[in-house]
């Protein structure tokens, strides 16, 4: 499980430290105050899995171990192209360029200097499978690595990251380093820390409003079907229990025009099947959302554990339903070697994370972090809430979500009757 993380001069973060990190982890904050940048430095370093050997004359020694972007994730898309899609940007940046010379890549960052080590460098591949040239993006050391000072942030040396019980990342393209107060090569480039255990390359799911729109792909339909036992029956059966409407169909997936994507239908015993894109936006998170994690679950372990990554899971939810959504997923993974990251504009899903670890999972009560982001000049300010802490908040009805602390816009309290939350019956 990460423990810390820290970021330098990834999109609008400039620097900063989220420290104790748990199991169950919530982000809030105000627009542009990094949220979604963390998930998406979790999702790549995450994802850096395939074994290289970076080569680079000037340093001594002059080869070392480190990983590159794999082809996919665990969705069968491709990584740095899906976060290239998230910000509208449909090619790599040109400021890097790189060329395959008897399987080895050269590459050259224009915006370095000519006589700085990260200029130009070449990657070999330890594997006889070749990764796609679009791996060499990011490169990441191993914790026993050690760091050469030329390339270690100022701001690392200032929070102590020892690159003995850390994992660093090195992502290349300029376009998402942050633009202000730039002096030295390194700040032209975004790199971060985790400490801990990281999660298994595999055993990562990053879902964001487009997964929500997208079909599946074939690898991951495919393997699912090779790995899971009855993986369609039991998302038809969590699926009507977050929607009673949907109690007794079946879930059914089928090949596209293409072949090279599958679509979910929804089948009501005789009558005529229904694509899942038919339905309504919440029952489309729903089914696709657990369709996921079902796999997550069964392939995290605790020499490969898991990582789920879930942007706004408010999106086209009734608080009702939301609510039980999230106890099904906390059925799903919070017995399993798995860390969830959690980010929102809601004070709904908040409450309902609170409600649902105080009435129905106690022992979890103690893995839970709320983080309370903010940026000021592009450093990352965040203050941490233990259950204790945010419950007290959430009773007294002020509002985590922002640093003057107004109360809640809404009203939020347990029915003492019959122990639910705003009278939901979960």
């Amino acid at each position: 499980m990460i423990t810390r993380l820290v970021i330098h001069r990834f999109r609008g973060i400039r620097e900063g430290t989220l420290d104790d990190i748990g199991k169950i982890n919530v982000i809030v904050g105000p627009n542009n105050s990094g949220k979604t940048a963390i998930l998406e430095t979790l999702y790549l370093g995450g994802l850096s899995g395939v074994s290289c050997d970076l080569i680079q004359e000037s340093l001594d020694p002059s080869v070392r171990p480190v990983t590159i972007l794999q082809e996919s994730d665990m969705l069968g898309l491709n990584p740095l192209g899906r976060i290239r899609m998230r910000h509208g940007y449909a090619q790599p940046d040109p400021g890097v360029s790189h060329e395959t010379i008897d399987g080895e890549f050269y590459v050259k960052l224009k915006h370095i200097p000519s006589d700085h080590l990260f200029h130009e460098f070449r990657f070999v591949p330890k594997d006889k499978e070749v990764p796609r040239a679009e791996g060499v993006s990011l490169f990441s050391f191993d914790r026993r690595e050690d760091i050469p000072p030329e390339m270690v942030p100022p701001f690392f040396e200032e929070e102590e990251v020892l690159s003995e019980n850390s994992k660093w990342h090195y992502l290349l393209e300029k376009r998402w380093a942050y633009k202000w107060e730039s002096r030295t090569p390194l700040d032209s480039m975004p790199i971060w820390a985790e400490e801990g255990i990281d999660p298994a390359a595999n055993n990562i799911l990053f879902f964001d409003f487009h997964t929500i729109d997208s079909t599946f792909t074939k690898t991951f339909v495919d393997s699912s079907f090779r790995t899971i036992v009855n993986w369609e029956h039991r998302i038809a059966k969590i699926l009507g229990d977050v929607f009673s409407n949907l109690h007794g169909t079946d879930i059914n997936f089928k090949l596209g025009t293409k072949d090279d994507k599958y679509i979910a239908w929804v089948e009501y015993g005789e009558k005529t099947p229904i694509e899942i894109n038919n339905f309504g936006d919440g029952t489309q998170h729903a089914m696709k959302l657990i369709a996921s994690l079902i796999p997550l679950s069964e392939n995290a372990t605790k020499t490969k554990p898991g990582m789920f990554l879930w942007e706004d899971p408010e999106l086209f939810f009734h608080p009702r339903s939301l609510n039980r959504l999230i106890y099904e997923i906390f059925c799903i993974i919070l017995n399993r070697p798995i860390q969830l990251f959690i980010s929102t504009q809601s004070i709904e899903v908040v409450g309902i994370i609170v409600h649902q670890l105080e009435r129905k999972f106690n022992e979890y009560q103690d893995e839970l972090r709320v983080f309370r982001l903010g940026l000021d000049n592009g450093h990352l300010k965040s203050s941490r809430f233990y259950f204790e802490n945010i419950r007290a908040w959430l009773e007294h009805e002020l509002d985590p979500r922002y640093w003057d602390v107004p109360e809640l816009p809404i009203e939020y309290h347990y029915h003492e009757d019959n122990n639910t939350l705003n009278g939901d019956d979960e």
